[in-house]
Order: structure tokens, then sequence, then C-alpha cells
């Protein structure tokens, strides 16, 4: 079987580059494979396969195409390629948010031409939420517009959402767009804020009603109110005109563009006024386009779903959503998703030694240690993980947590959150970790972290890792990560009552290292007997001889009956 790979080059790390490249090898051996990549790709071999470029492939001198592809902004190069000859996708994501703005940038810009894409991206469903969003954002007329999290919208708590800088001394910048997430029992917003340099700032309450306030009624002191009406999100914007940095700024060498000073800010409700505190957590900052407010809800994936010609996918959910958006008979196989089962010799060194190895303090070396992996995300749940973290602690439990990925302060400021939670001691936050550098907080872990929520679709490389490693998983119970074994991952519905059972579990577990190694040994035979690489490489042979050629491979009924006269 001749199969010709589609995939980018070795110098695009991410998580689904690691996949291919573990993958490799072991397909090699079960096929005859071709790896193509694109133009200016070419540096390097992936795992022993020299690549080729993509304008060599012929569809005709393969049986199969082979697509790695998931919400990745370098895989935008895909979508022609499977609309034009067909194949087979392995689809690693059902949210192809951020894979189709890259291919379709008139989403972003919006306008007819945007608003048509949605629909023949997504479906009448999702062209309505895109049309939603940018009619919020037409009311501020920016491209800055800011958002808040859905957790934050569904806590019906107050807090700050995106486009806000750190607390100060007298009171707190807002950036030229920004966004307060309110109860929505809210019927008033009353608030402080000193003009700078002629500004003026206009509110959209969550009716999307817009106040516009002019920079003579900014006065410092002078308290102003918003009828906010009542329900709908809670989500209050704020825009402030003429925006840009003072000569102040830039001679002291700040290059923020600040909107508005807010010294006090409060609403009321049925209960009376109630005060947001101006020194929270520095919130994330609004630097991501408008659209990924609503990313959870955009899967954008129709020229991916509706113009392959079969599927490798690695969890019956998202087997099921491809039947469904196809509404047709559809070759579809689940191949779980790999991991390299690693057997751990006897007299080998104790978590002990390897998290002192890892610098670690003495107090650290015993304690039951959970580490939590991937980019510090909002959907990754690291609020409700440090909020478990530190029930557990207050019940007298010497529970440790590392977080460990790269952090995205643009989504959440993980170390004020730390701080903010008294949790200073009892939590280690490594920053970015590049591949070789993870096993070791594998190893040294008791309890691996992978919550999730919001979720993607996508089955997690870094939790099969952790599962290869023979560490037990404590993982978000969606339906993805649902479909994974109970004898090696234990998992905890999101949503209300989260943050209670992830408190509780944690503490069991480190009461109980028993149990733990229970975990442990049911992790080690599920890699061996479903997901070592080998086994996934044969499965994917398998499914694709009985998959149909891809149409750019297909013979015409003229050459197929020639060819059957020949053989008579």
């Amino acid at each position: 079987m001749k199969v010709a790979m589609v995939t980018t080059g070795q110098a695009l790390r991410s998580g689904i580059g690691d996949y291919t490249r573990h993958m490799l090898p072991h397909l090699a051996k079960e096929c005859e494979l071709s790896v193509f990549v694109p133009p200016g790709q070419l540096e390097g071999e992936s795992s022993g396969r020299p690549l080729r470029p993509l304008g060599e492939l012929r569809p005709r001198e393969h049986d199969h195409i082979l697509y790695q592809l998931g919400n990745e902004r370098a895989h935008a190069f895909m979508l022609p390629l499977i609309r034009t000859w067909g194949g087979t996708v392995v689809l690693h994501d059902w949210i192809l948010f951020d894979l189709a703005l890259a291919a379709f940038p008139a989403l972003a810009r919006g306008g007819v031409r945007g608003h048509l894409l949605a629909l023949r991206e997504g479906g009448l469903r999702q062209g309505l939420i895109y049309a939603r969003n940018r009619w919020t954002r037409r009311r501020f007329r920016r491209t800055g517009l800011p958002g808040a999290s859905p957790d934050q919208v569904a806590s019906g708590a107050s807090s700050f959402g995106q486009g806000w800088y750190g607390p100060e001394a007298e009171g707190r910048w807002s950036e030229p767009a920004a966004a307060l997430v309110l109860p929505p029992e809210a019927h008033r917003l009353h608030f402080c804020a000193t003009d700078s340099a002629g500004r003026s700032l206009r509110i959209c309450n969550p009716r999307g009603q817009v106040v516009e306030l002019g920079h003579d009624e900014l006065v410092e002191g002078k308290e102003v109110t918003i009828e906010l009406g009542v329900g709908g999100s809670g989500v209050v914007l704020l825009e402030t005109s003429g925006a840009r940095p003072t000569a102040e700024q830039v001679q002291l060498g700040d290059t923020r563009v600040l909107g508005t000073f807010f010294t006090h800010l409060s609403y009321t409700n049925d209960g009376g006024r109630q005060v947001l505190d101006l020194d929270s957590p520095a919130p994330a900052h609004g630097a991501d386009h408008p659209l990924t407010a609503d990313r959870f809800s955009l899967p954008l994936n129709r020229s991916i779903v509706r113009h392959a010609d079969s599927f490798i996918v690695h969890s019956e959910h998202v087997a099921r959503l491809v039947r469904e958006e196809r509404n047709a008979m559809t070759a579809v196989r689940r191949v779980p998703h790999g991991a390299q089962g690693v057997a751990v010799p006897e007299g080998g060194q104790s978590r002990a030694e390897l998290r002192r190895e890892l610098g670690l303090d003495d107090d650290w070396l015993s304690v039951s240690l959970f580490v939590s992996f991937g980019a510090l995300q909002r959907h990754k749940r690291i609020d409700k993980l440090l909020a478990a973290l530190g029930q557990a602690r207050e019940r007298g439990v010497d529970l440790r947590l590392v977080l460990a990925g790269a952090l995205r302060v643009e989504e959440m400021d993980v170390e004020s959150a730390v701080a903010q939670a008294g949790l200073t001691d009892a939590v280690i936050v490594t920053g970015y970790l590049a591949e070789e550098e993870i096993d070791p907080w594998i190893d040294a872990a008791d309890v691996c972290v992978n919550l999730r929520g919001p979720s993607t679709g996508g089955t997690s490389g870094g939790l099969h890792r952790c599962l290869g490693r023979g560490r037990m998983v404590l993982a978000s119970d969606l339906d993805e990560q649902g479909e994974l074994p109970d004898s090696c991952v234990l998992k905890v519905a999101p949503g209300p009552g989260e943050v209670r059972a992830l408190a509780r579990v944690m503490e069991e577990l480190a009461l109980d290292p028993g149990r733990r190694r229970q975990y442990e040994a049911a992790a080690c035979r599920y890699v061996e007997e479903s997901c070592q690489w080998s086994r996934v490489a044969r499965q994917y042979v398998t499914g694709l001889a009985t998959f149909p050629h891809p149409r750019a491979r297909r013979a015409s009924l003229i050459k197929s009956a020639v060819a059957a006269a020949d053989g008579g």
C-alpha cells in the first residue's frame, strides 16, 4: 500500500507534530510511506523519513493521501488540497476555529463575505453566533473589542473581563476597549473615572444600549451612574475614544495604550451596593480577535468534514459528530491516541530522588505531588484546580501542585491567581518546558492532571504521555475523555460542584498511595494493550485498506471496464 502523508515540517513544533513524529517510523514499517510538507519546511527529516515538497505529490501515484490535521493555523494549506483531491483526514480536533481564521481571513474582517463564509463553514447555527458577535463588535467599531470567558459569565459573579491593566495605587487603567462581567440581576453601574487628554467614554450595557460620556463628564471624584436594565449576559463593554500614548508615557518608555482610569467601580442589585475590588488579579488583556469569545461555539470545520473521503479519529465522540455533520454513509475509523510505554526497572530512582534532581526543596520530596501539564490557558480550568487545592489544604492535607507549561498572560494571570489564593508556598509554575524536560516532571508526580472545559473535541496527547509513563491521570469528564478507562483515568465533571469534587478526590488520593499504585498499574496495562505506537500504525493501515481511494486517484468507469476486459 502506497501512502502519501501531508503534514508540517519538523521546525513547526506542536502537539500534532509530536504525534506525527512518534507515529511515523511505525507506520513506515506497515506501508510504503512518503511524507510531503509545504515549501520552506523541508529542513531535516521526520523520524528517518525524508521530507518531500508538496508540489511533488501526484495523487494517482498513491493508494491513499493521509492528512494530519487539527486546530492549528499552520494546517490551513491543507484545505484546498482536501477539497480538490479528497483523501483521509486524521482529525485531531473537532473545533477548528484557529485553522478557519487562518484559511479564510475574511472571517476575521467580517462584512458580507465574512458572514457568508461563517454560514458555509459552520451552517445556520454557527452563522447566527458569528452574526451576533459581529453585531456586538460593530457597536464599538474597533478591532480590539474585549470579551469574557464562558466561565466568567456562567459564574454569575462580578469580575474584570478582558482589556484591563494591573492595579495601581489609586485605581486601575482600562485598555481602549474593556469588559466588566456583572451578575445578571445588577441593574445599575456606578463608577468614578478620571479623564486624560480629552478622551471620551462609550458604555454598552448587557441589553445593547449605548451611553456616551464626554470628557467634561469624567471629572475626578464625580460618580457616574449608568442604568443596566435587568437580564442579559451581564457583560458591560467600555470604549475609550482618542486613546493614544501621551507625551509623558513616551518620555518614560511606557508603551501601553491607556483607556480610562477608574478610581471606583460598583453596581447595585436587590441586595444594595456591591463594590468591585480594583486590586483583584490582573485579568487577561484583550489581544485576541473578538471572535475568540465564541471560539468554543464555532467549529467552522465543514471544508474538512464535508470534503474529505474518510476519517481517522481518536474517539467515538468525534466519530459521531462527523457522521451527524455529513448525514451520509461515511468511512470513519476510531484509532486510539498513541503512547510510548516505558518499562520501569526494579530498584529505579524513587520519586523523592527525582524531585531532588528537579531542584525541589526538601519539604516537597515526600508530599503528594499533583502536576498539571500544558500551556496555562483559561479552558484548562486552572482556577478550579487552585480552588480545590486550597480547600484540600485547609483540611490539613499537605498537597503540592506544579503547573508545568507556558504562561499565557493574555488569557490568565496565573501567578497573581496563585498569590491571591494564598498558595505561593504550595504551587510551582515552571513556565515553558521543552519536550525533553517534560518526562522528569511526569516521573516525579504522584498524580498527573489534565482538566479541560469547554472541549475542542481533541484527545490529549499529553494525557496519553502520562499514562505511557505509568502515571494515573485526573481529568475532566468530557465526551472524548469520558471514553478513557476508569481504571487509570479518574474523571471529575466540569460545572457546579466541580471544585468540591476535585478537592475531595485530591484529598483521597493523597491519603491512599495503594489506590494510586492500582491506577498506575492499570495505566501501564492500557498503554501496552491498546496505545502502543506500533498498534496504532497497524490500525491505521487496517482502516486505510477498507477506505475508498481519494477522489483524485479513482479510475474512470471506462478505464475500469478496459482493465476488466483485459483481465478477462
